[in-house]
Parts: C-alpha cells; structure tokens; sequence
C-alpha cells in the first residue's frame, strides 16, 4: 500500500495503512503480480458493495524492502471476561475514534466484534475506550450477529452527540 487516501473507504474502515501488502482480495491471490494486474483485481473489486482484502502488517523496523511482516490478526487480552458494563461516548464530526476487527464471516470466522485501535485524541480515547474491548451493543441494539462492515455503518450513521455503548473488557491475566 504506498498511500490511503483519507476520504477512502480505507481510512473510513481503519484497518489498512501505508506500508502493508496486499496478499488477496476477493479471493484471487496478489503474490507476486505486477502492479499493473493488482491494480486491475482492485478496480474490479470497487464494483462490489462488499470486497474481502487479505493483509500483510509492516512494523516500522521492517522499512520497505522487508518481508517479514505480521499478520493481521489482532491480539485480545487473555483471561476472565469482565461483566459488560456501559460507557457514554461523544460523537463529533470526526467520528468515535476506533476501528474494529471480527464479526460474523470475519477473515478468521465468526467473531465477537472488537476495537482493535484507538485514534489519538479521538472521543473513544477521551471516554476510556481500550484496545480489546468487545462491543455488545449501540444504542441498545445488539451486535452480536453482525459483521464488521454492517456495525461500522450502523455506528456511521448515528448523529452527533452522546452514543451509549455497552462494552465487555478481558481482564489482563495476573502473573
């Protein structure tokens, strides 16, 4: 990826960023195409409400020619789950400040749904948001069988205000 645009589906989405290799999307493999055909299998991509994107993380250590990345899954706390407990966050034209990963027919199976990043100065940050956190529900309504990309845009389409979300934390294990 050499650059997301900031009004993208991409950056809207949050998951992928500047750096990382595209491995797959829909299906049809990228390694080792040339640019030209990528591009081409992205294009096509554009003309469905929904595309599947497999990708490769880069940590900055790794710079440009690395081909050791990490891969996409994101790491959960292990340990007891607490009970679920709800927290008022502000919505502002920015949005609420976090990103999501699992769902149902997510990359790794169906999945609770997950914040997986926290944007800097966000109102998820301001109100206590942490990286782990399982969303149950928005507003009252249960996110249990959705997938990420229909949460996302039920949370999009809230006005601006006060947003009650109803959160379960893991508990980091005790050594």
């Amino acid at each position: 990826v050499h650059k997301v645009f900031p009004c993208g589906l991409a950056a809207q989405e949050g998951t992928i960023q500047k750096g990382d290799e595209v491995l797959s999307i829909n299906g049809l493999t990228l390694r080792g195409a040339k640019h030209m055909d990528a591009t081409a299998v992205l294009r096509q991509a554009r003309n469905q409400n929904l595309a599947v994107v497999v990708i490769c993380k880069r940590t900055d250590e790794e710079g440009k020619g690395g081909g050791n990345g990490r891969g996409e899954e994101v790491s959960v706390p292990t340990g007891e789950q607490e009970a679920p407990m709800s927290i008022d966050v502000e919505k502002g034209a920015g949005g609420i400040g976090f990103s999501l990963e699992g769902g149902r027919g997510s990359i790794q199976g169906d999945r609770p749904l997950v914040i997986n990043r926290i944007f800097k100065g966000g109102a998820a940050e301001q109100s206590g948001l942490r990286c782990g956190d399982e969303l149950l529900q928005v507003m009252g309504v249960s996110l249990h069988d959705m997938t990420r990309f229909e949460a996302w845009n039920m949370i999009k389409a809230l006005p601006e205000g006060s947003v009650t979300l109803v959160i379960r934390r893991a508990q980091v294990a005790k050594e």
